[in-house]
C-alpha cells in the first residue's frame, strides 16, 4: 500500500502560537510528516506548545506522535481503518459489524484502480461474513468477484490471500454439498502454499548462509505461517520450526526457541511416535532449552503456539 508522499517541514508554522490560524493543506502536510519522516516529527515536537495549550493542527500532530506506525498508517488510510476493523470483528463473531465495516472498505477501495487487490481483500472478507451467516448465493458472487481481481496476471499468482480466499470458497461450496469443487480448490490453494513455503524456506537458509540472520528470521517466520495451512505428516511445519529454533538458539536466544521447540516435540510425538529417533533428539534439545533458560527445573508449559489470523478471510 502506498504512503503519501513525503512532506518537507516548514519551522515557520510552527513558532506560531497554537491559536494561529493554520492554512487548509497544514493538517496533511503533519499527517505526511508522522508517517514519512519521524525525525521530522520529533523536530516539531520539540517546539510546540505544552499539550494543554494545543489546538487544531498542533493537537493533531501531538496525538499522531503518541500512535505506534501502523495505528498512524491506518488513520491515513480509511480503507485500512474500515478492513481492520471487519477483520477484528469477524474474528470475534460480530458479523453484523463485520459486514458494515467491509462495506465501508470496499467503497474505499473502488476510488482506486478497479485491479487493486484492497477491493479484493474487501470482497473476500465481506464473502466469508455472508457465508457464516449462510447467505450462500451472496457469499460464492463476492468470493468470484474477489477471485477475478486475484487473478489478474499483474498481481501474481502465489499470493496469500489468493489462497485464502480460494479455501474461503472451497469451505462454502462444502457447506452447500459440492465437495467435487471445493476439493478442486482446495487443491489449487494448496500449490499456493506449497509454492509460498519453499520459496520462503529457501530465502531463509540463504539468508543463514550469508549471515544475514534478521533476514532469514523474518524468511523461516513467514514460511512457518504458510507451512500451518498443511496437516502436520506433511512435515513442512516441523522443519520450519526446527530452522527456527536453530537459528535462535545460535544467537542465544535461548528463551525465544524453546516454544517452538516445544511445538516441535509435540509433532514430532504426533507423526513419528515417542521413541523415534528424531522424537529422541527433539526431546534431548528441548530438555537443554529448558536447562539453559529454567536452571533445571521445567517450566510449567503454556498453552501451545497458534496463529492469531482469522481463518477464512
Amino acid at each position: 500500500m502506498e504512503s503519501p508522499d513525503s512532506a518537507q517541514y516548514n519551522r515557520g508554522f510552527a513558532s506560531q502560537t497554537a491559536g494561529a490560524a493554520a492554512p487548509p493543506c497544514f493538517g496533511a502536510a503533519l499527517l505526511r510528516i508522522a508517517l514519512n519522516a519521524p525525525e521530522a516529527a520529533a523536530s516539531c515536537a520539540s517546539i510546540l506548545p505544552p499539550p494543554a495549550l494545543l489546538t487544531g493542527t498542533g493537537l493533531l500532530l501531538a496525538l499522531l506522535m503518541t500512535m505506534p506506525p501502523h495505528a498512524a498508517a491506518a488513520a491515513a488510510d480509511p480503507w485500512q481503518l474500515y478492513q481492520d476493523q471487519g477483520t477484528l470483528a469477524y474474528s470475534e463473531g460480530r458479523t453484523a459489524e463485520a459486514e458494515t465495516a467491509f462495506q465501508k472498505a470496499i467503497a474505499e477501495a473502488k476510488k482506486a484502480h478497479p485491479v487493486d487487490v484492497r477491493l479484493a481483500d474487501s470482497l473476500s472478507g465481506l464473502a466469508a461474513v455472508y457465508r457464516e451467516e449462510h447467505r450462500h448465493e451472496e457469499s460464492e458472487r463476492l468470493y468470484k468477484k474477489a477471485l477475478t481481481i486475484f487473478e489478474a496476471p499483474e498481481l501474481g499468482a502465489n499470493r496469500p490471500d489468493r489462497a485464502q480466499c480460494l479455501e474461503g470458497l472451497a469451505q462454502l461450496l462444502r457447506q452447500t454439498e459440492r465437495a467435487e469443487e471445493a476439493s478442486t480448490l482446495e487443491s489449487s490453494a494448496r500449490t499456493i502454499w506449497e509454492r509460498l513455503w519453499a520459496d520462503a524456506t529457501y530465502e531463509g537458509v540463504i539468508a543463514e548462509d550469508q549471515q544475514d540472520l534478521g533476514g532469514a528470521e523474518r524468511a523461516f517466520r513467514a514460511a512457518l505461517q504458510y507451512s500451518e495451512h498443511f496437516t502436520p505428516q506433511y512435515g513442512r511445519m516441523l522443519g520450519t520450526l526446527e530452522n527456527l529454533v536453530g537459528l535462535l538458539d545460535k544467537q542465544g536466544r535461548s528463551a525465544e526457541a524453546e516454544p517452538f521447540c516445544r511445538d516441535a516435540l509435540s509433532l514430532c510425538e504426533k507423526v513419528f511416535g515417542p521413541d523415534q529417533k528424531k522424537t529422541t533428539h527433539c526431546r534431548a534439545l528441548y530438555a537443554r532449552l529448558q536447562q539453559k533458560n529454567h536452571g533445571g527445573y521445567p517450566a510449567a508449559d503454556p498453552p501451545a503456539r497458534r496463529s492469531a489470523e482469522p481463518q477464512g478471510l
